[in-house]
């Protein structure tokens, strides 16, 4: 259960309480009184719960002071449930109660902290903060060391600034978790080179994926900029991916090519195209290598553009040897060139085809990376919201419970406080759902407008 210093205040929204609130020493002993009626005593945990928690009659210092601490476990523990201890150990024995084995103790004291450990680990539910957001052990504990850590430092504590930096730190962490694990999956899924269509599918299924890791640990995002980061990170990681992926094309379309072109860079050596007739097998062997080289798998994405950067490196070459075949005629030799620029056109096409789906397939990407994280935060944000019903319910039928034992028992004017109090509080939960639904509405609006973006640059069929 979170408490905040706001809270305290309005315990029961009387300033003459508050100001035996400001009392800390008051208020300690008057708890410590009331919760040694639980240790020790010979009562029944019932007859604890009717002597001890009923307010008193009046409005003087002394009923204020005793009805304070009945009306914080009142106010803060609605579900009660009292648990009576014998002393557990002998009057001398008790000076030194801590270095006592648990042999030492008075088994039916044992007995009695056996049932009252049972009680809680059945019964306690999970720890939550505003919102319904569940907290576990390791952010528990981080609360509280920022909560001491201010109560040392002489400040006054403050839950909520405990509850922002907590937040703020599981967020970074959720970041960094997010990103580890999409590193991780395309390290691992990835096989370089790989084609457009594979390498997206695999980012998408693994941001996808990081994405849901960062929302099950992130909250109190405030507009999504620790989300906003995430993505961003993963992007740029995305974009280191496509040009390793490119990089390892490009040296294996060009090691082929090298391996390939072998042959004719011996003939080319030894002058076999500088002979009559040579540019025809010159043509011929080309044709060959460039078939050769488009029925080899594999080649990754950037085949068409190292194929484009070799037929350009040939052009020089091909023009001595065509100038130098005594076996051409002028007409036969201005053919040769307008055909292989007409096969350079062809193959510069295939490649400016390649750089553009290349391109179309990366701002697909980005499109579909923006859809699925509107699609995460409306569905984080609609379960925020029920969440936040959920705990407003309980909030008021615990309340209303209160209320009307006070009404029960006389307290007109307590009951009065908490009506108000109540008030309150359903007045700011359902402006803090309005606020959720607002950028709900604002992120769904988004996703459509950006939907229909992608339905009109990239129409489907």
């Amino acid at each position: 259960m979170v408490i905040s210093q706001q809270q305290l205040g309005q315990v029961n929204g009387c300033s003459t309480m508050r100001q035996a609130a400001g009392d800390k020493t008051v208020l300690f002993q008057t708890v410590c009184n009331s919760l040694s009626f639980f240790f020790f005593s010979s009562l029944s945990p019932l007859h604890c719960c009717v002597l001890c928690f009923p307010l008193g009659a009046g409005r003087n210092r002394e009923v204020i002071e005793y009805n304070l601490p009945r009306q914080c476990i009142r106010d803060y523990f609605p579900t009660r449930k009292c648990f009576v201890f014998i002393r557990p150990a002998s009057e001398r024995d008790m000076k030194q109660l801590e270095t006592l084995s648990d042999s030492a103790l008075q088994p039916e004291f044992l007995e009695q902290s056996d049932r009252f450990c049972q009680y809680v680990l059945r019964e306690s539910k999970v720890k939550m903060l505003k919102g319904g957001h569940h907290i576990n052990g390791r952010m528990f504990g981080m609360l509280a060391q920022s909560y001491v850590d201010t109560i040392v430092s002489g400040k006054v504590p403050c839950l909520e600034n405990a509850v922002t930096t907590l937040a703020t730190k599981e967020n970074e962490a959720a970041i960094r978790e997010g990103l580890a694990y999409y590193v991780a999956q395309m390290e691992e899924r990835v096989k370089f080179p790989a084609e457009v269509a594979v390498l997206s599918e695999t980012h998408g299924n693994c941001e996808k994926a990081a994405l849901q890791l960062f929302m099950q640990r992130s909250f109190k995002d405030e507009d999504q900029k620790h989300q906003e980061q995430l993505a961003f990170e993963i992007n740029e990681h995305y974009g280191t991916v496509l040009n390793k992926n490119k990089m390892t094309s490009q040296e294996i379309c060009q090691t082929l090519l090298s391996q390939l072109s072998a042959d004719m860079e011996g003939k080319l050596r030894d002058g076999v195209y500088m002979q009559p007739g040579g540019y025809e097998v010159y043509v011929k062997d080309q044709k060959q290598v460039v078939e050769s080289f488009q029925r080899t798998p594999n080649k990754g994405v950037m085949a068409e553009q190292v194929l484009e950067q070799f037929m350009d490196s040939k052009k020089a070459e091909a023009a001595t040897i065509v100038t130098a075949d005594k076996m051409l005629t002028d007409v036969q030799k201005r053919l040769a060139a307008e055909q292989a620029r007409v096969e350079r056109l062809e193959q510069q096409h295939k490649a400016e085809e390649e750089r553009s789906l290349q391109l179309e397939q990366r701002m697909r990407d980005e499109e579909c990376s923006h859809q699925e994280k509107i699609r995460q935060v409306e569905a984080k944000m609609e379960e925020e919201i029920t969440k936040m019903r959920q705990e407003m319910d309980r909030t008021m039928e615990c309340k209303l419970k209160e209320q009307e034992k006070l009404l029960q028992q006389g307290f007109t004017e307590q009951a009065r406080l908490m009506k108000e109090e109540m008030d309150v509080l359903q007045k700011r939960g359902k402006e803090r759902e309005e606020k959720l639904q607002q950028q709900l509405v604002r992120f769904s609006g988004v996703g459509g407008a950006v939907g229909v973006m992608q339905s009109v640059c990239f129409p489907h069929g």
